[in-house]
């Protein structure tokens, strides 16, 4: 009876060990999965940040064109114009790409591994 016991016992043990094991598994494909997740999203992200800074660039050159015309314009034109400009500038907001680069989040910053991989 005693032997049954102890045969019992080590075979839940056993099985005990095989779950934990199993959970481990899971948690470690569930946290690759978070890494990749993160990843493609930085990613895109940051393919979207650069769309913004062509965008950006091509809205500067702009601005850049029209200051250079507006120096060339005539007095009580270039008065006007340059005002219009300003605003138009303050309308699109920041240019610099610091800036953009400032809001992108980087995969380790969406995600923290749990585990250390090599």
């Amino acid at each position: 009876m005693a032997r049954k016991a102890i045969a019992a016992d080590e075979a839940e043990a056993q099985r005990q060990r095989e779950w934990e094991e199993q959970r481990e598994r899971w948690r470690r494909e569930e946290d690759q999965r978070q890494i990749t997740i993160a990843a493609d999203a930085s990613r895109k992200q940051l393919s979207e940040i650069i769309q913004r800074w062509s965008v950006a660039m091509s809205v500067e050159q702009f601005f850049r064109e029209a200051e250079d015309r507006i120096a060339r314009a005539e007095p009580d034109r270039r008065e006007r114009l340059a005002a219009r400009l300003a605003l138009a500038r303050s309308m699109v907001g920041t240019l610099d790409p610091l800036d953009f680069l400032e809001g992108w989040i980087a995969p380790t910053e969406r995600y923290q591994t749990l585990y250390p991989y090599d």
